[in-house]
């Protein structure tokens, strides 16, 4: 489940966290969509995407996310998008995501929001 792309790890509270690292395009689409697929078979909806070393966003993740939106959504789990750059802010706001997901400013408060 880890790659230089993307780390997976889970907190006590089953909060599982996807580290995401450089540019994310074809290739990185394939192996989050596997990553949340396992998250999901083991019954998990509250996840973090951390975007604090991610360099620019392609479309082939950003179909990913949207996809994985709709499932944590129709679980009634927890999506979140945390420490995302003002350019790929830019890119994520364009296309409406913010309606399907929660954004938030850095990993600290990401984790706040699953204490509640």
């Amino acid at each position: 489940m880890n790659s230089q792309a993307i780390t997976v790890k889970s907190t006590p509270n089953g909060v599982y966290i996807f580290a995401l690292s450089g540019v994310l395009d074809v290739g990185q689409d394939e192996e989050l969509q596997y990553s949340m697929i396992e998250c999901f078979d083991a019954g998990s909806y509250r996840i973090i995407l951390d975007f604090t070393n991610a360099k620019r966003i392609y479309s082939p993740v950003l179909r990913i996310i949207t996809w994985a939106s709709e499932i944590i959504n129709n679980n009634e789990g927890r999506f979140v998008l945390a420490g995302i750059s003002p350019e790929n802010f830019e890119i994520l706001d364009m296309i409406g995501l913010e309606e399907l997901v929660e954004m938030v400013p850095d990993m600290e408060f990401a984790m706040e929001l699953f204490q509640e």
